[in-house]
Parts: structure tokens; sequence; C-alpha cells
């Protein structure tokens, strides 16, 4: 612990850890062989200013069409690279705002070069993952004074699994993460009393660009700046207090002015509905809790709690004193409060997407968790006072961290199994047999108003590009002969293989059978089916 006390070797050491946490990072993006479907949504977003106008182009639909239609929606010709006139088309395709797609956009037109890739994507989550670790490190530093421990938070967010699948996804969340952090960690430097132009620009900063990143960034922002004002007015501290209000003040216009369709998305949309009806259904805790043991801790949070009590009634027994004195104390309970009160309105207004979609590995509470439990579990280890048990303890910690931490295999969003020979996702990846796609007769989407039968081809996208004929049937009074002559439009004849992609439809299933009889092999994909048949 020594060899840490210098500044130098600490920084050595904190170096190695996020490199440590890049590695596991790239790794995983390496096994990566699959889209999350909500990536190539991204995709189609940022690329020109016609959104997914192949995949909605009705005059694709009914006709034998090459797959390579598809690649334009999903890549940029050099016309589009650096043209941001796709931003009129976040105001009525997205529910989101437009800072993750403005800093995306250049990352694709620069490294994709007309491909359909995912590591653009990853290397700005990259970054952020980097940007994001130094905050952790910062904000702990901020409250723990000895520099050996300052390092766990790190390390834990660094090689967690939980992290590491949200940084394979192709969304704003590690964006917005880094920018809450940051918006944390420079508000807390102002209550202090720190004051510069350079803390002001950021706090300015990271409020606005935070918003333009997610909405419920501004929730978090709401918890944050209700807590130290009641520690402003507290302790009479009201001309800072007005300073502070202004500075977000500003910050809020410039959002407004910027992105004026937030209330048109938020409150004008299906969204609202979805979030107000979720609002006020019962909501399962426990399976949260669940959910966050099982990919936050591993399902070893139990016995991380029970080390957690053991060493703090220890350290007590020595006669200890485990708390904060003064404006650090108060901002102590500030990170804790925040990420628990955040967590609940996400947990209350989109349990679906927390307990089974791209919401379960959300930055934000779990990195201030990680900051909370690093600081209170500092302040326990240094508060021991007999050296074997102290020895002990860092010894289970570091047992405990290395069995949560170091499952690879647990990471997220790789879809390991599609890149395995023989594995059916592969086999349609690499052939070129035709494709007939099935659309929904009718779905209407539960956060947009104009109908998303074409959702189903968005799952498959990256592979039909390679493909030399696609039928997409849009037909509602589909029958045996119509298919028949499908068959015979696509020039399939007897002991041909071809796929079908099609949702969970009994009649069109039922034509199927009837016509060409069970599928060779057939896979699930995102609530669709991939069925392949030899005729």
């Amino acid at each position: 612990m020594e060899f840490l006390e210098r500044k130098q070797n600490l920084l050595v050491v904190l170096c190695l850890v996020i490199l440590l946490g890049l590695g596991l990072r790239i790794y995983s993006g390496l096994q990566k062989s699959y889209f999350f479907h909500d990536g190539i949504f991204t995709l189609e977003l940022i690329n020109g200013p016609e959104w997914a106008k192949e995949r909605t182009n009705e005059n694709n639909y009914n006709r034998v069409i090459s797959g390579r239609v598809f690649l334009d929606d999903m890549t940029m010709s050099e016309e589009e690279k650096f043209d941001y006139s796709f931003n009129k088309v976040l105001k009525y395709a997205d529910v989101h705002p437009p800072f993750y797609y403005w800093v995306l956009h250049p990352f694709q037109a620069l490294i994709a070069d007309g491909e359909v890739s995912w590591w653009p994507g990853l290397i700005l989550n990259f970054l952020c993952y980097i940007a994001s670790s130094i905050l952790i490190f910062k904000i702990v530093r901020f409250f723990v004074r000895e520099k050996f421990f300052s390092l766990f938070p790190v390390a834990f967010f660094s090689c967690s699994p939980a992290m590491i699948s949200s940084d394979m996804l192709l969304r704003m969340y590690s964006l917005f993460g880094m920018l809450s952090l940051a918006f944390i960690y420079v508000s807390f430097l102002f209550f202090i009393g720190r004051r510069s132009r350079v803390l002001i620009v950021s706090i300015f900063l990271s409020c606005t660009l935070g918003a333009l990143t997610h909405h419920y960034f501004i929730v978090l922002a709401f918890f944050v700046f209700l807590l130290l004002a009641i520690g402003y007015i507290a302790n009479k501290r009201y001309s800072d207090l007005v300073d502070y209000i202004k500075i977000l003040s500003v910050s809020a216009l410039c959002y407004l002015i910027t992105w004026h369709v937030v209330f048109e998305q938020v409150f004008s949309s299906k969204l609202s509905n979805t979030i107000f009806e979720s609002f006020g259904k019962k909501s399962n805790f426990i399976e949260m809790l669940a959910m966050t043991n099982n990919y936050l801790f591993s399902g070893l949070l139990l016995q991380f709690l029970c080390f957690f009590v053991l060493a703090y009634l220890w350290a007590k027994k020595d006669g200890s004193k485990l708390y904060f004195y003064g404006y650090r104390g108060y901002l102590f309970a500030s990170l804790f409060i925040s990420a628990i009160s955040f967590y609940t309105i996400v947990f209350l207004t989109q349990p679906f997407s927390i307990l089974n979609g791209s919401y379960r590995y959300f930055y934000v509470p779990s990195v201030l968790m990680i900051c909370f439990l690093g600081v209170f579990l500092s302040k326990i280890l240094v508060g021991i006072q007999t050296s074997y048990i102290k020895k002990i303890s860092i010894s289970l910690l570091v047992f405990i961290f290395f069995a949560v931490n170091f499952d690879i295999g647990n990471v997220s969003y790789l879809y390991r199994d599609n890149a395995k020979e023989g594995d059916l996702l592969y086999d349609f990846k690499n052939d070129d047999y035709p494709v007939i796609i099935k659309l929904r007769d009718e779905w209407k989407s539960t956060i947009f108003d104009e109908s998303q039968k074409d959702w189903i081809i968005v799952n498959l996208m990256p592979y039909l590009h390679n493909k030399s004929k696609v039928y997409i049937i849009n037909d509602k009074d589909l029958n045996e002969n119509k298919f028949s002559k499908i068959l015979s439009e696509l020039d399939i004849l007897e002991n041909d293989d071809f796929y079908v992609i099609t949702s969970n439809q009994p009649k069109f299933l039922s034509i199927l059978e009837d016509v060409i009889g069970k599928a060779s092999s057939e896979k699930v994909i995102r609530y669709n089916k991939v069925l392949k048949y030899k005729l």
C-alpha cells in the first residue's frame, strides 16, 4: 500500500486498471457476432436525411428484390458523410435527444467506410468508459484519502460484466453515464466552494449535453439539484444557491432552444402513455433486486452484504468512526439518495426495459452505487485496526471481486452462438438462398404513431444485404395459391433451400405447413422466427 502513496505510482496502477477494462471490452467486441436490434435502428437514424427509406418503402413489398437495397439504410454514401440533415429525422423517428447521434455520426463516417459495422459505436463507448473510470476515481478520491482503496471501485467498474455489456450496445448509455458522472463531480466541487470559469463551464456543458443525450438525465439532475439546494439552504449559503441556479437555468434554456421538440417527443407521443401506465402499476421490486444481484453482482450480492456487515461491525468494535463530517458527509448521503431515487423512477416508468431490455444494465444508478459502496467499504476497511483482520478482510474483498467480475462469459449482447458453424443464424448470414419475409398483418407500436409492422425486417437487416433474392410479403389475404406463386417467382425448385422470416402468425405458419411441410431447422431471434426449408 505504501507503494501507492506516491502519486506517479498511483497513476500508473490506475492506468493499468483502466487498460485491463479496455482490454476486456475489446476482447468482448471481437466476440460479438450480431446486432441488438436497437443498434440497427441507431445506424438507420444517422445515415442520411431519409430514415429507413428502403425498409419502409412499400414499393419493395410483394415482389422479388435484391437484399442489397437494405445496405443503404445502414451505411453512409460519400455524400452523406458529415451531412447532419439527418437531424430532422430524429424529431419524428426517435424518442431520444440528438447528442449521441451527433457524436456517433463522425465515428461512423470515418471508421465504417461503407460497411455495416458496430465498431464505430463500440469505440465511442470505450472512450466514454475511459472518461467514466477517471471520473469514478475522482469522485471516490473526493471522499477517501487512502489511495489504495480508491482503486477498488474503478476496478469493479472496469471488469464488471454488466458494465461491459452496456458498452456492447450501440446506444447512448455509456455517453449518458459519463456525462452524469461529470455533472455530479463538478456540482460537488461547486458545493464545497470551488470557483473558476472552467468549473462553471463544466457544470453548464455536462448538464446541457447530458440532457441532450437522454431524457432521464433531467431526472438525475433534478435529484442532485434538490439535495444540493437543501444543503445550501441549511447552511444559509443563499448566494451560492443563486449562482448554481443561474448556471442550471442557462443550461436548461440552451437545451430547450437546441431541442425544442422535447415536449412533443415526451408528452405528445405514446411514450408518455406507456410511462404513465407503467407508473400506475404495482412494480415488482423483488424481481428488480434479483436482476441486480444476477447482472451486477453475478449472484453474489448476499455474500457481499454479509462481508460488508461483518467488516462494519468489526470496525465499530475497534472504535472507528464510520461516518463523514461536514460537507463531504452531506454529499456522501446525496450520492446514495440520488442513485436510489433515480433507479426507482426509472424502474417505475420503464419496468419492462429494466427487467428484459437494454435498460437492464442502466449505467447511472449502477455506477453511482459502485461509487457509494466503494467509498463506504474504503471507510470500513481503513477503520479496522486489528492487523490480521484487516488483511483477511482485504483478501475476502479481492476474492469476491474476482468471483463477481472475472466472468467474461456473462457479458451480454455478443450473441456468441450465432458465430458458430452449424448455428442457423450463422448459416443464414453466409448462405445466399432466397429469403421470404412475412410482415405482420397489423401491429401498432406502443411508442410511435405509425405502423411498425416492418420492424421484423430490422432484426436481420445486417444479413439481408448479401442476399440475391428477397421477397417481403405484405398481404393480409395470403393463401396457399398465392404463396405457391411466390415460390415460383423466386425460382425455388424441388430440393432447393430457402429461408422464411416471420413473427408468431398462426395463419401464415399454417400456410407454410400446408404448402411445404415442416421446417428443417428454426431459431427465434428477438421475437421473430427464422425457418430454413427444403422444397
